[in-house]
């Protein structure tokens, strides 16, 4: 992509974002960076690691999703997102 900003370079930057409502603080100097996105579609085609590896999932596409939700779950138990992180509420798991 020739016209697209490089990877160290933000599309968005908002820095000490603070957001109150009534009795709450919901953003305490929060900062908040996004970068482009370097892919836009993802697509597999396992043909080739078959027929060169002879390679078989052992995972079907509905497990894999959930072994990953689970890992996510798992994750933010151990260590749950702290309000500084993300400028909302702990995250409740």
């Amino acid at each position: 992509m020739m016209d697209s900003p490089q990877i160290n370079q933000y599309v968005v930057e908002m820095k000490n974002i603070v957001k109150r409502f009534p009795g709450v603080l919901a953003l305490d100097h929060v900062n908040f960076q996004l970068r482009p996105a370097e892919v836009d579609h993802l697509l597999g085609d396992p043909t080739k690691a078959h027929q060169e590896l002879g390679w078989e999932p052992t995972v079907g596409f509905e497990e894999l999703i959930c072994m990953m939700v689970d890992a996510d779950v798992e994750r933010l138990r151990k260590h749950p997102v702290r309000s500084t992180d993300v400028g909302l509420a702990r995250a409740r798991v």
